[in-house]
């Protein structure tokens, strides 16, 4: 064969050869990647337990509301003001039933729900 016939065919051979590693680094990617996402599936969500969850104002570091569960049965969310005072309750006892309560600025009760 002549050097005008064996050019285009080695330049389209090393053409093919590119493509077809390009294809086989692009396949494996994404085995990898089904692969780690379906290793990824294997757990559960993560849980996160306590019995009192404690929320922090980022900026003063001050505590901000709490979210809290006592032996007895009480469930709590208390909202707290800048000066750490209770401003809002919601709280449900251990017989089920919830307690709604607001506070003014000095941590007096003004109005709870019957």
């Amino acid at each position: 064969m002549t050097e005008q016939v064996l050019g285009p065919l080695t330049q389209r051979l090393d053409r093919l050869e590119r493509e077809n590693r390009r294809l086989k680094t692009i396949g494996v990617v994404i085995l990898i990647v089904v692969a780690a996402l379906m290793l990824m599936g294997q757990t559960g969500p993560p849980i996160l337990e306590a019995q009192r969850f404690l929320i922090r104002d980022p900026a003063t570091g001050k505590a901000r509301a709490t979210l809290s569960a006592d032996g007895g049965g009480n469930i709590g969310l208390v909202l707290l003001d800048h000066h750490h005072k209770p401003r809002a309750e919601l709280v449900t006892g251990a017989d089920g039933a919830p307690k709604l309560a607001f506070y003014d600025g000095a941590g007096t009760l003004i109005w709870k729900a019957p």
